[in-house]
């Protein structure tokens, strides 16, 4: 099955793919109809149900549709090129699934008082949705499954009974951990609990754990080098040598987020931030070569990527310059100067 990148670039390194759909037609005049063969795992590589893209092109073609989950295919009435339904599945990933801060197609939706928004499992930004019928009836289907989760289990409304499994809502959670005065060990244990509760709830992959740890800490108005300092032991104790790549390339959604901060030439804080994470030894050459080079698991284009490692450059030139020495501050600080 042929796939293609879910933010339909042509870029090989592209990390997030999709399968090309599938569409034939099928009846003349009157009872024409065209079919989406692989619905299901087009649903499936986007993170979202059928029956929610089929009610997208519903209403993007103005057409009934009725999804068959055995066969996981849609049948809609009328007619339709593939081109003209790529046209509908690429407006709905654009507004309905990527992060419009960091690209990333790892979204999930919450359901909170003021409306429904989409929020980005890599970065943290919460967008809220327009108030359309696609937008209602997404907010009809989440109440319809609260209802019936809390028939099950015999829950109380309360207001996390209207929100949908996001890690996002664990956000708050561990920032409330971080204000605690207890040693970085403590606290790295109570963030781990909370991760592996989110892994064991499905809320959270493994493989998402790292970006989760760096958006819930950088879940703030605005980053600062101390506020990053005071993070950092906390880090030490959870992550790895290994994590040092994902660590990097959360800096990525992290720098798109928080872009007039990490990128302003007069504070050059994504360069301090890299030099307190490798004198921390949160982060080696080896992945610092790997970030630069290696955009086989971009979260970000790869045309932004490349203007944050640019940015970067101070901290990777005085890098380039130690060797096999040991961490000098003092002398990055010098030269930074």
């Amino acid at each position: 099955m042929k796939r293609i990148n879910i933010n339909f670039t042509d870029d090989p390194n592209y990390r997030y793919k999709m399968p090309v759909m599938e569409v034939r037609s099928q009846g003349r005049g009157n009872g024409a109809q065209f079919v989406i063969e692989n619905l299901k795992d087009v649903a499936f590589a986007l993170h979202r149900s059928p029956e929610e893209i089929t009610k997208f092109f519903q209403l993007g073609f103005g057409n009934f549709g009725r999804y068959n989950p055995s066969e996981g295919s849609v049948t809609f009435t009328g007619s339709a090129t593939i081109a003209e339904a790529s046209r509908v599945l690429k407006d709905y990933v654009f507004t309905h699934v990527l992060c419009q801060a960091c690209s990333n197609p790892e979204t999930s939706y919450i359901l909170k008082e003021k409306g429904l928004s989409m929020v980005c499992a890599a970065c943290g930004q919460a967008r809220p949705l327009a108030a359309d019928r696609f937008t209602r009836y997404v907010i009809k289907i989440i109440e319809q499954k609260t209802r019936a989760e809390q028939g099950k289990t015999g829950a109380s409304d309360r207001p996390e009974a209207s929100r949908v499994r996001s890690p996002v809502i664990l956000y708050p959670r561990i920032k409330k951990i971080m204000r605690y005065d207890i040693t970085p060990s403590a606290k790295a244990g109570e963030l781990q609990e909370i991760a592996d509760e989110a892994v064991k709830s499905r809320i959270l992959r493994e493989d998402e754990i790292v970006f989760f740890y760096m958006a819930a800490l950088f879940d703030t108005d605005r980053p600062t080098l101390n506020y990053i300092k005071e993070c950092i032991p906390v880090l030490r104790e959870i992550l790895t040598k290994d994590d040092g790549l994902s660590l990097l390339h959360s800096l990525d959604c992290i720098t798109r987020k928080y872009e007039e901060e990490m990128l302003s030439s007069k504070t050059n804080l994504l360069s301090a931030i890299l030099l307190e994470l490798y004198g921390s030894e949160l982060i080696d050459k080896n992945a610092v070569n790997a970030w630069i080079t290696d955009v086989t698991i971009p979260v970000v284009p790869v045309e932004y990527h490349e203007r944050v490692v640019e940015t970067a450059g101070p901290f990777l030139e005085w890098l380039e310059k130690q060797g096999d020495e040991e961490y000098d501050e003092e002398e990055y600080e010098e030269e930074s100067d």
